[in-house]
């Protein structure tokens, strides 16, 4: 038995592959981006710390090369004091002079160099002291050497100027040889940062690469199981067409054989008119009857047809009795109700409502021509009501019953609950009767067990939509 659940999932593995691929093709571009837009934001961190580093190397060797320059201005002004010294000449002077104005600019420069580094700019301010001393121990010097040259040497000999200038030389070399160290330890951190982003670098890439790997696998997968669903359902649909063809073929057939008989006895009948047997209007009845079942599987096939795309219906309202018109869907079928052997019963106070009769018609007769066809002769009740604003009408039947798996699929296209070489139909009459039931705004509910019958509710609002009530 095919249910509804293949026709539903027919149509979504066939839409799934279609809505997939955009999706899947969605996740390849934005997952990567996404993926990339991390790596680049990890690697623009290291390399501001790499670049950060860098900078610091650059300052550490300006003020190595500051206090080298600073260095030179003393050893040049210390060379021209000792030539003075030695000949008193003004050209042996010149270097002192022209670094007159340089030295105290080099100082100031080197001590702004060191701001940020109090440790280092202490040790400058502890070496002042002793360079102004050396520079007013010098001018001294140089002043006597212009007026009296054995007392300047003496002065000199003092070795006063030669302290001062050794002391100047050391704490600047002592302060090159930190600022070194810095240097050193900054170019140690460079390089391992530097170290550090080629290796992370090249880790987030292969990371990045195993991760779009994975991706495309699973959504690769995911193509694959969609199509392989769409395949699997279009051959359970070719399957449920082959079913339905041969259904079709045989509940159009039997009608049809019916009536060809008929119509052969009426002819015999028509040349032997003193013949006994059925009466000729027995005949005629018995081959209408066929021709209205023939009609009656015709109209379920257009009306599935119809509905299959919830096609809108138009429905004309009125006002209706419901009980009254459950009354007169049995009195209509009384002939076929006698010949399945049922006893159909009808209670209930007036109900009424506004609805569509031709379509709440159909709807009754289904439920009602389902009970007597599964309902093994017993009889069949159908109680009418109110209850919650609604108006109910349930028809119960105590024949074979619904399994619990099918109380749901009865209701599809095709849909059945035992097999079709068992009980005839097309499978078609409780898909029509829920959805037109829908389009008034109303269901259709089931309650069963095996062996115990069966009971169809309806329940409808007191008024249906106005014209042009979609279904489903």
């Amino acid at each position: 038995m095919n249910s509804n659940r293949s026709g539903v999932h027919c149509r979504v593995a066939l839409a799934g592959p279609e809505r997939a691929v955009p999706r899947l093709l969605t996740q390849a571009v934005v997952v990567p981006a996404a993926l990339s837009a991390l790596v680049a934001l990890a690697l623009v961190g290291e390399v501001r710390a790499l670049i950060s580093l860098s900078r610091w190397v650059q300052h550490t060797d300006q003020v190595i090369d500051s206090a080298h320059q600073l260095e030179r201005v003393l050893i040049d002004r210390e060379s021209g004091f000792r030539g003075f010294m030695n000949v008193a000449r003004e050209e042996f002077l010149m270097p002192y002079t022209r670094t007159s104005k340089a030295v105290e600019a080099r100082w100031n420069e080197l001590l702004q160099r060191v701001a940020d580094n109090p440790e280092q700019q202490g040790r400058l301010r502890a070496l002042m002291p002793l360079w102004r001393e050396w520079e007013s121990f010098v001018a001294r010097c140089i002043d006597l050497r212009r007026t009296d040259e054995l007392g300047a040497r003496a002065l000199e000999a003092s070795g006063f100027g030669r302290e001062r200038m050794e002391g100047l030389r050391a704490g600047l070399g002592e302060f090159v040889q930190v600022e070194e160290g810095f240097r050193d330890e900054r170019t140690s951190r460079e390089q391992s940062w530097a170290s550090r982003i080629i290796g992370g670098s090249v880790a987030m890439l292969l990371l990045l690469g195993i991760l779009l790997g994975l991706i495309a696998r699973r959504q690769l997968r995911s193509v694959v199981r969609g199509y392989s669903g769409a395949l699997t359902a279009a051959e359970e649909a070719l399957e449920l067409r082959e079913e339905f063809l041969t259904v079709a073929a045989h509940e159009l057939r039997t009608p049809l054989t019916a009536l060809q008989l008929d119509l052969q006895r009426i002819r015999r009948l028509d040349g032997d008119r003193d013949r006994s047997g059925p009466s000729v209007a027995d005949q005629l009845a018995t081959a209408l009857r066929q021709t209205h079942r023939l009609g009656s599987l015709i109209e379920s096939l257009l009306d599935a047809s119809a509905l299959a795309g919830d096609a809108r219906l138009e429905l004309h309202a009125e006002e209706l009795d419901l009980a009254e018109l459950a009354r007169d869907v049995v009195g209509r079928l009384r002939v076929e109700f006698d010949q399945a052997g049922c006893t159909v019963t009808v209670v209930g106070d007036p109900t009424r409502g506004i609805w569509d009769r031709a379509r709440l018609e159909r709807i009754v007769s289904t439920l009602l021509r389902n009970a007597c066809k599964y309902g093994e002769g017993k009889p069949v009740s159908v109680d009418v009501r109110q209850s919650n604003g609604e108006r109910v009408l349930a028809v119960a039947d105590q024949g074979i019953g619904v399994p619990a798996d099918r109380l749901q699929s009865i209701f599809g296209r095709f849909g059945r609950a035992v097999s079709a070489r068992s009980y005839g139909g097309l499978g078609l009459n409780l898909y029509l009767a829920r959805r037109l039931a829908e389009a008034h705004g109303g269901r259709i509910e089931v309650a069963s067990e095996i062996g115990r019958g069966a009971t169809f509710t309806l329940y409808l609002p007191p008024a249906a939509g106005h014209t042009f009530q979609r279904a489903g």
